[in-house]
């Protein structure tokens, strides 16, 4: 069987009965139904042997539901047509979800002071173990590259490390207590939506171009250079209204070939800037469309007559699908430059998914000066500049900006921050052992192996990070330059993965991969035991027993832990093995009792006594819209999506790994065809539908 995919735009043609779905490129009609809204929309288009058996448009699919006389179907309720929309969407995967924000922020009881032992107040430790369910691996702190891969020890002594065990506590101490949004990287993020045609793309295109010229240029041209350690844009000349031109690649002679992103110094003709006939290649029939811009017939590296002028002819990238250059004027010296600003400059620097051969600032490195297209703001400064007419933009705003005021409000102080301490406030009254591993012989591990290859977070991937509406499709939604708060806490789902490098969603590559994506590592095998303890001194009973809720989970639960946690490493289950309250008072009385030290402890409060206590604390103090007239704290909504989170019983739902892989750009679907995953931005449902959902498709 052949199939075929098109673009092509939708038609409803009105008849007696209601309506029928016309493909106007293909001027076929559609075997099967879709709304009538979708009305001149694009659409893509599958067909297998000439029949259409897809459509696909705003993120939906339709498919083989015959078209029939809708006039006299009762009309669906709007609840029943937004199941229909969430059940056409597209799903999204990825091995993590996201925990949601809370409302407000549950505020820590008075910090005690520290210069002595407080009788209302708890000193003494926690015995824990962990147990592994899934490969673990913590790497080694030596400096020695040799030693690298090896799993955390001290003198040949394996253990998770305490800090590990630290953040990991911490986080879950923070999200229980309905604290503050703990640490995050407030940067700015870049992005780049030539084609996209949802209200991202609009903002980006109207940025840098005049859709009432056109599409003529919003954005200028200049030559950049560093000078006095600032980094400055000298403006392009205005020759005939215009700095910049484009020249097709055929009229480039051979002796001015250009690689990816290099450019030259060369002499030209300026023409004006007219409109010129273009046509998308997705129509069929093409259906043309005008664009305004400055057109070059010839460029040469020497200037053949006074008439020629001297400027610079710019490749802006891969040649695939491209069949014109840039060029433009020389610097105007004449003109005062620009001085990009501090934070311009920064913000570019931290653009995480720009490749380095696209880094305008370091080929500054290799050469004195670089053309560069660059956009102002109302102030006439710099806003953002790039290697090529459309660049990556900045967002508007910052990641810190999509996180409500109230969850970083540094006048009130969390349950977290009281227990394990501020910077330069007061310290931490919590301190965390490293874990040792039981048996600690050859056995208890892999052998040394690299690990298949993770990409890192994307943020950019808004849909996913970015709170959305309920009925949010693809040209509706919320991205950084929207109002909307990000979604919560990141945390990986629990994977059974397996150390077989032919299985599709092994963790291990099968050897040592020597190259500069790769990693070493030789982790911790499954079923293996670690024994911890943690210190505490002077917390109150809610503190204390903050600490044991996010140790002791409930059933089926287990934490995450150490590196590779998207390809399922790193599932360890924690039990409390002995809580010990020392008797402080009574400790100093006396050092011995017969030949062991003098150990008195205090009260009969056991571990669930001191949950208790933090659960009504919690409760007694949470924001109407996170309690939800819930009882328990587990039972609270956003406590309802951890727990979901954290069920290592997910494990056994059919399929699981496949449903929690990262998606792909060039992912080989069973027809072995390759398709782009994340084409129509599929939203990531809650944790709790996530796994309604895949489980109800394992069914």
């Amino acid at each position: 069987m052949s199939q075929k995919i098109d673009k092509d735009i939708i038609k409803i043609k009105p008849t007696k009965k209601g309506y029928e779905v016309i493909l106007e490129g293909l001027n076929m009609k559609s075997p099967f139904q879709v709304p009538k809204e979708l009305d001149g929309k694009e659409a893509i288009v599958t067909r297998e042997n000439g029949k259409i058996i897809k459509i696909e448009c705003d993120g939906k699919e339709y498919t083989s539901q015959p078209q029939a006389d809708i006039s006299k179907k009762p009309l669906k309720s709007n609840r029943q047509q937004n199941q229909q929309n969430i059940e056409a969407m597209p799903v999204a995967k990825a091995p993590y979800n996201f925990v949601p924000l809370n409302s407000s922020v549950v505020e820590a009881e008075q910090i005690p002071d520290f210069d002595k032992y407080h009788s209302d107040r708890y000193t003494g430790c926690i015995e824990i173990e962990l147990k592994t369910l899934t490969p673990l691996y913590v790497r080694n702190s030596d400096k020695d590259k040799d030693k690298d891969k090896e799993f955390f020890n001290v003198n040949g002594k394996y253990m998770i490390s305490g800090s590990s065990l630290r953040g990991l506590i911490r986080t879950m101490v923070e999200i229980m207590s309905f604290g503050k949004f703990g640490f995050f990287n407030d940067e700015r993020l870049y992005y780049r939506a030539v084609g996209d045609t949802s209200s991202l793309g609009k903002d980006y295109r109207g940025k840098l171009l005049d859709k009432n010229n056109n599409y003529n240029y919003k954005f200028k041209v200049g030559i950049l250079k560093k000078e006095n350690n600032k980094y400055v844009i000298y403006p392009s000349k205005i020759i005939q209204d215009t700095q910049i031109y484009r020249i097709n690649f055929k009229h480039v002679p051979s002796n001015i070939r250009l690689s990816e992103f290099e450019f030259k110094e060369i002499y030209f003709k300026p023409e004006k800037s007219t409109n010129h006939t273009h046509y998308r290649k997705s129509n069929n029939p093409r259906i043309p469309y005008q664009l305004n811009y400055a057109l070059l017939n010839s460029v040469s590296l020497e200037q053949s007559n006074q008439h020629h002028q001297k400027g610079y002819i710019i490749s802006s990238g891969g040649m695939n699908n491209k069949h014109m250059h840039w060029v433009i004027n020389e610097e105007d010296t004449s003109q005062p430059l620009l001085i990009l600003s501090e934070d311009v400059v920064n913000s570019y620097k931290n653009d995480k998914l720009r490749k380095k051969e696209f880094d305008l600032l370091s080929m500054l490195n290799e050469h004195k000066k670089v053309p560069c297209f660059y956009i102002l703001n109302k102030k006439n400064e710099v806003e953002a500049f790039g290697h090529t007419g459309l660049f990556r933009l900045p967002y508007e705003k910052t990641i810190g900006e999509h996180i409500p005021k109230e969850l970083k409000d540094a006048n009130k102080t969390d349950l977290a921050e009281a227990i394990f301490g501020t910077e330069n406030k007061w310290a931490s009254r919590v301190l965390f052992e490293d874990a040792i591993l039981i048996d600690n012989s050859e056995d208890s591990f892999y052998q040394p192996t690299s690990p298949r290859i993770l990409s890192g977070p994307k943020p950019t991937t808004f849909q996913h990070y970015l709170e959305q509406t309920e009925n949010a499709t693809r040209n509706n939604l919320n991205h950084w330059n929207s109002s909307s708060n990000i979604r919560g806490n990141k945390l990986y789902w629990h994977r059974k993965t397996y150390n077989n490098s032919s299985d599709p969603y092994s963790w291990n590559e099968g050897s040592v991969k020597i190259d500069n994506q790769h990693t070493t590592i030789r982790p911790v095998k499954e079923e293996k035991t670690f024994n911890g303890r943690i210190r505490f001194e002077n917390l109150s009973e809610v503190e204390l027993g903050a600490l044991l809720f996010a140790l002791d989970l409930p059933e089926n639960c287990a934490h995450k832990l150490g590196m590779g946690k998207p390809l399922g490493l790193g599932s360890v289950k924690i039990s409390i093995t002995n809580l010990f309250i020392s008797d402080r008072e009574n400790r100093y009385k006396k050092l011995f009792e017969n030949t062991s030290w003098f150990l008195p402890q205090k009260g009969n409060k056991t571990k669930d006594d001191f949950k208790v206590s933090f659960e009504q604390y919690v409760l007694q103090n949470l924001h109407e819209k996170d309690k939800s007239n819930a009882k328990k704290l587990w039972d609270t909504p956003r406590m309802i999506q951890l727990q979901k989170l954290l069920d290592w019983s997910n494990t056994e739902i059919s399929g699981w790994n496949e449903k929690t892989r990262y998606m792909e750009i060039e992912y080989k679907n069973v027809t072995g065809k390759k398709e782009n995953e994340f084409k129509n931005r599929p939203v990531l449902p809650s944790p709790t539908e996530y796994v309604k959902k895949f489980r109800h498709l394992s069914e």
